[in-house]
């Protein structure tokens, strides 16, 4: 019985954060192939009665969508207090090289404290949260939004990442087989 009251209190906490009551001016992150921030602009009605206009900070044509394609965007601060609380991967610049379908791409990233930058001005806030049990690092706003990652300390002391694509359902680090990229510490403290 326990286990079944945990379960729905779970799924009705996990469901909120889809289930909002949205209004004007709210920011949210807005689904369209993947997350993007988002303010809504309006409640729709007529036809699009139970969709919220989002217009996108990139510039993407202003949408009608159901409140099931749209998050709360995640609070750039607390975001950042959470990886520094919880300590994070360390701090400095990672250099991820592409395996299996991404092999032969590379990217860098420089982290710290909850914030990311990376060689895309354009792209802001950038932030990302770490959860220490899981030593699971969330990319949870920026051009890097939709990357999850697995956080270690190889056998020569430095930091690695193993970063995988999310999709809607919260792919899991590990599972997702279609690529990912592997990241190292090139510079800061091991």
């Amino acid at each position: 019985m326990r286990a079944c009251v945990l379960v729905l209190a779970v799924l009705s906490v996990a469901s909120s954060a889809f289930a909002a009551d949205f209004k004007a001016g709210d920011r949210v992150q807005a689904w369209n192939v993947a997350w993007y921030n988002a303010t809504v602009t309006e409640i729709g009605t007529g036809d699009h009665a139970g969709q919220y206009k989002v217009h996108f900070d990139d510039g993407r044509d202003d949408q009608y969508l159901p409140a099931t394609s749209l998050r709360v965007l995640p609070n750039l601060a607390m975001a950042v207090l959470a990886a520094s609380a919880a300590g994070g991967p360390a701090a400095g610049t990672y250099a991820c090289d592409g395996v299996d379908s991404l092999a032969g791409q590379h990217m860098s990233l420089q982290l710290a404290n909850g914030r990311y930058s990376d060689p895309n001005p354009y792209q802001t806030p950038r932030a990302y949260s770490y959860t220490t049990t899981y030593r699971q690092i969330t990319f949870t706003s920026g051009s890097h939004n939709d990357l999850i990652g697995d956080v270690s300390t190889g056998a020569d002391g430095h930091t690695r990442i193993a970063l995988w694509r999310r999709d809607d359902d919260g792919i899991v680090p590990g599972v997702h087989h279609d690529g990912h990229y592997e990241c190292v510490l090139a510079g800061g403290t091991p």
